[in-house]
């Protein structure tokens, strides 16, 4: 994807009471975008570290070779289904007064950009008609 930064893991912090008085679907968001983070950043650490392997074995090379593109297609679902989820919750962030979702808003909205991407299409094809829906194969 062209001269986009892809992931940028960022901490917000909340005080009990800051998280108390979020508009309960902003806190989904907030819980949801958790959860994908961590996803996002243990595929991509996987993806790092499993082809780092030196081997000459050419049944080890072609397991290495078929998890990667396992953990790949994965992340790709992962990153589809994050961008899917929050571009449904767009409307209801940019009317949050909460100043700690502003720099959250901003940052969402440069991932929505991803969806202008000739490769996002790609992307949804693989995560509609092959992750995770091997029904769809026949």
């Amino acid at each position: 994807m062209s001269d986009f930064q892809v992931f940028e893991f960022g901490e917000l912090r909340f005080t009990k009471k800051e998280l108390r008085t979020l508009d309960r679907n902003i806190f989904s968001l907030v819980v949801g975008s958790s959860v994908a983070a961590n996803d996002v950043a243990v595929l991509s650490r996987l993806a790092i570290f499993h082809g780092h392997r030196k081997t000459d074995s050419e049944v080890v090379k072609t397991y290495i070779g078929v998890n990667s593109l396992i953990i790949f297609r994965l992340l790709s679902a992962k990153v589809y289904e994050y961008i899917y989820f929050i571009d449904g919750y767009a409307k209801r962030l940019r009317r949050s007064k909460s100043q700690n979702l502003s720099h959250f808003l901003e940052k969402a909205e440069e991932f929505l950009e991803l969806k202008n991407d000739p490769e996002y299409a790609t992307v949804k094809e693989l995560r509609n008609n092959i992750t995770h829906h091997l029904s769809r194969c026949n």
